[in-house]
């Protein structure tokens, strides 16, 4: 069984449950950081699933502390710990913008989301958007992550019979793009 391990949220603490002896709790970069930092547990003997340019899936099991992400190529990275999301709330995962600016690794989805019943070991799916590779080691920090509210009082979703267009009449046109670059 493994240990139980909390670090303190600002107001609170949340427990992780260690699933590699060699894993770094998440740690806030300064007092005054919106997010905390989350780090790579890659240590010998760790399979991690791949997915290729032209989306074949694969496994690598790494020899030592690192792999090295091809550009195009797709990483599940394990962080080594399981989290509780505090009630009400799921954990957020961010890319890390200066590991994005200058290696080009990013969270393919953009946002990791971490239910609050989810109680399994926390990855981070990585994508190398450059055309150069880039090696990720053990304890590097891959990503940022917060605790963020549940919408619960949207728990319920009905469809309704519309009688007054203007409900749904916007004076916005378009979408993407649509309210300008600058």
């Amino acid at each position: 069984m493994s240990p139980m391990t909390s670090f303190d949220l600002k107001m609170s603490a949340v427990r992780f449950r260690i699933l590699n002896p060699e894993a770094k709790l998440p740690s806030y970069g300064t007092p005054q950081s919106a997010c905390f930092d989350v780090s790579a547990c890659l240590t010998p003997g760790t399979k991690i699933t791949t997915y290729s340019s032209k989306n074949e899936r694969g496994e690598v099991t790494l020899k030592d502390s690192q792999i090295v992400a091809h550009p195009g190529e797709r990483y599940l990275i394990p962080t080594g710990w399981a989290v509780a999301c505090p009630r009400g709330y799921s954990l957020r995962l961010y890319s890390r913008s200066g590991l994005s600016l200058k290696s080009g690794l990013m969270l393919v989805n953009g946002v990791g989301v971490v239910d609050e019943d989810y109680r399994h070991e926390v990855c981070v799916l990585f994508m190398n958007a450059s055309r150069c590779a880039t090696t990720l080691e053990h304890g590097m920090r891959i990503c940022q992550g917060e605790f963020v509210p549940q919408a619960s009082d949207f728990s319920e979703f009905r469809t309704v019979e519309v009688t007054d267009e203007q409900w749904f009449t916007t004076k916005r046109t378009g979408g993407f793009g649509s309210t300008g670059v600058k």
